[in-house]
C-alpha cells in the first residue's frame, strides 16, 4: 500500500540487514555503495526523497544519485547529545566510530 495514496507516496525503509553480505561495508565508499545498489533494485525509478540517519556514513548517496533525488534530510545523531557529554571518553569512542577511527 502506499503512505500517502493522495500522492502516491511509499516508504522504503533499508537497514543494514537489506545489505549484500558479500560487500564490503566497513568504509563509507563500501556502505554507499551497498546503499545505491540496494535503491536502485527497488520497485520504483522516479525521484525520491532520501533520509539519512546514519552519522553521515552514507551521505555519498547524496552524490551517487543525485539525478534521482528530489530532496533530502540528513539526520546527525551526534548532534543530539547534552552539552556536558561532549569532549568525555565516550563522546570520543561515538565520533571515532562514525569516522571509522
Amino acid at each position: 500500500g502506499y503512505l500517502c495514496e493522495r500522492f502516491n507516496a511509499k516508504f522504503y525503509a533499508i537497514h543494514e540487514e537489506s545489505y549484500d553480505t558479500s560487500q564490503d561495508i566497513s568504509t563509507p565508499e563500501g556502505r554507499c555503495a551497498e546503499v545505491s545498489s540496494v535503491i536502485e533494485s527497488l520497485p520504483f525509478q522516479g525521484p525520491f526523497t532520501y533520509v539519512c540517519n546514519a552519522k553521515g556514513g552514507e551521505i555519498g548517496v547524496l552524490w551517487k544519485l543525485k539525478e534521482r533525488i528530489s530532496g533530502a534530510v540528513v539526520v546527525n545523531p551526534a548532534g543530539w547529545f547534552s552539552d556536558d557529554f561532549y569532549g568525555t571518553p565516550a563522546f570520543d569512542m561515538v565520533v571515532g566510530g562514525a569516522l571509522g577511527q
